[in-house]
């Protein structure tokens, strides 16, 4: 509880403290004169009642929290007498209120997750919020590695993971989706049409290699023949192959496709290979020098963000695609339904858990810290009962008063 609310607290609980011994002074002072004036009997019945109901309701109020006076009265002490029943009724209401999944199914069906998460991110201020605690979180995560740290996990968690999965039969199912979704040859095309681009774009690269390959006493006409022969019979093979779906190298190069991928998914050297590749790969200096070197790279750039480029872009992404998804409703119901099915699943996987940390958390608590807790979240009200008590009391006292003095005069 704040600072602030305990001293309001205390505040009230003065004034409730305040108005007994009120009570009690001008109980006293109506009893030595009540009889040199008519009044000071209405003021001893007021002050009278008012003090028993002061002192009733202070019996009440402290008896949920301690023994009043430190006296072991039975019935009094109630919460750290009932700490255990307390902790258990709290667990089963929150269980059986906010942990099952039937009864939280249809309140989140009806909540509109999903529109309520992206019309806050599509607002600036939120967007920027959250892209804050994102580059935080990359910030921390990338410093919390030193370098070499990052190279030993990387070279351990490598090898690890090569002694301990079949990497060949992997690829070899990695590739046989691959063949299978592009039976087709659109894909295949694709390739093609792209290693066309690269030809024509870099030719003069591969005329650069056919003339190095040459021996120097070839005359340069004979030179640019072959580079002219070679290059149009390679192009010339692409444009073939993607305009017939038969041709005889384009079937040949499928077929050693389907024989590697069968080579991948039998063959034990194939496995040894890849392992022994891997494992080296994780072992060679230069490639962990080069993560690290990435590692300190984005951790420099995150660090040294003083102009907030990275927030800001994090932040236009996030509006960006919350945007997209708001205007999309197909997208829109179907992420909501995921939000959905991730909450039912967090609640029917740690629902249980969850009411057990709370039981097994208010259990551990000492009693007196349990009794000080739930007071100082309500001490305010209950001070308030006290008040309430007195000047009801008091009320009371009148209204009785009154029907005496009634009663005396009619009879």
């Amino acid at each position: 509880m704040s600072l602030v609310s305990n001293r309001k607290s205390s505040q009230v609980k003065f004034w409730a403290t305040g108005l007994f011994f009120a009570s009690m002074i001008l109980f006293i002072v109506s009893k030595v004169f009540e009889n040199s004036h008519p009044i000071w009997p209405w003021l001893q019945a007021l002050s009278e009642a008012s003090m028993v109901g002061a002192l009733a309701d202070w019996f009440a109020v402290t008896a949920l929290f301690r023994h009043p006076l430190g006296i072991p009265i039975p019935h009094t002490a109630i919460i750290p007498n009932s700490q255990e029943r307390i902790s258990q009724a709290l667990s089963r209401f929150v269980q059986e209120n906010f942990l099952d999944p039937e009864s939280l199914a249809p309140k989140l069906s009806s909540a509109k997750l999903a529109v309520r998460l992206t019309d806050l991110l599509v607002t600036p201020a939120i967007a920027k919020t959250v892209a804050r605690q994102l580059k935080d979180f990359m910030t921390s995560a990338l410093g919390s590695f030193n370098d070499q740290e990052i190279s030993n996990f990387i070279a351990k968690t490598i090898s690890a993971i090569a002694k301990e999965i079949k990497l060949a039969p992997l690829l070899a199912e990695f590739l046989s989706s691959l063949g299978e979704s592009d039976k087709d040859g659109k894909f295949f095309d694709e390739l093609l049409k792209l290693g066309e681009k690269l030809l024509t774009r870099h030719n003069q690269i591969v005329g650069g290699l056919i003339h190095k390959e040459l021996p120097w006493y070839v005359p340069a006409v004979v030179r640019d023949y072959l580079y002219k022969q070679v290059f149009d019979g390679i192009a010339n093979t692409i444009i073939e192959m993607r305009a017939d779906k038969n041709h005889i190298l384009r079937k040949q190069l499928w077929h050693l496709f389907n024989q590697a991928v069968v080579e991948l998914r039998n063959s034990e050297e194939w496995e040894l290979r890849l392992q022994t590749l891997l494992e080296e790969a994780a072992q060679k200096q230069s490639l962990l020098d080069y993560l690290a070197n990435v590692q300190f790279s984005l951790l420099t750039k995150t660090q040294q963000d003083s102009s907030g480029l990275i927030i800001e872009n994090f932040a236009n992404i996030i509006i960006v695609l919350a945007n997209a998804v708001s205007e999309n409703k197909l997208i829109l119901d179907k992420l909501d339904q995921a939000l959905q099915q991730i909450a039912l699943r967090a609640v029917r996987d740690y629902g249980t858990k969850a009411s057990s940390f709370i039981e097994e958390t208010m259990s551990s608590w000492d009693s007196k810290v349990l009794s000080e807790k739930i007071e100082s979240e309500v001490g305010r009200d209950l001070q308030f009962i006290r008040i309430n008590g007195t000047i009801v009391g008091g009320l009371v006292g009148l209204i009785l008063h009154a029907t005496l003095v009634l009663i005396e005069n009619l009879s």
